[in-house]
């Protein structure tokens, strides 16, 4: 879909994902993230409700979005270190959290048959100790940490998909994959 918005090959790897056990709980979330993050992070979270409840975070350095949004504008280079975002900037940054979100869901909601009701992206920049005391300041929640690589044209984009669930709603998820598991 972002491909065919901006007329330009997108496509999207997923090569780890991680799901901490509660005895890993006490390893901060941030932890997940040392080397990957430096700096600046851009943020794009969208919550949802319904049979299962939480937020999805769509995390990327700063300056890796920023070059990002330039490849998918088709504006030109962007300098190293450039974190400078306009209005623009966001509202592209939310259309793409928007999108891979929503795909992200929709097929997480589709596999286990359970409809989730979304609310509008929201997007923000952090610092790495922000958004780690953000995240790792819910209390019985559980995550789901898929690490991504956009690759628009040669340029690679890293970053990462944080699901974070309240506990009832992991176990729920849990259940469900359980009775699909058992179909097959």
């Amino acid at each position: 879909m972002l491909s065919e918005i901006v007329h330009r090959k997108i496509s999207l790897q997923i090569p780890k994902i991680r799901i901490p056990e509660d005895e890993d709980r006490e390893l901060k979330l941030s932890e997940e993230f040392s080397g990957l993050f430096d700096g600046a992070l851009m943020v794009s979270t969208i919550s949802f409700t319904n049979s299962l409840k939480g937020r999805a975070n769509l995390v990327f350095p700063a300056d890796k979005i920023k070059k990002f949004v330039t490849l998918c504008s088709g504006d030109g280079s962007v300098p190293p270190e450039d974190t400078v975002f306009t209005d623009v900037d966001f509202d592209v940054i939310r259309e793409i959290g928007n999108i891979l979100l929503n795909c992200i869901l929709g097929e997480l909601g589709n596999l286990i048959n359970v409809q989730l009701a979304y609310d509008l992206p929201h997007v923000a920049v952090y610092d790495r100790i922000n958004f780690s005391k953000d995240i790792d300041s819910e209390k019985n929640h559980s995550f789901i940490i898929l690490f991504v690589t956009f690759l628009i044209d040669s340029t690679e984009i890293e970053g990462a998909v944080v699901i974070d669930l309240t506990v009832n709603s992991i176990r729920e998820l849990f259940r469900l994959l359980d009775g699909i598991e058992a179909e097959l």
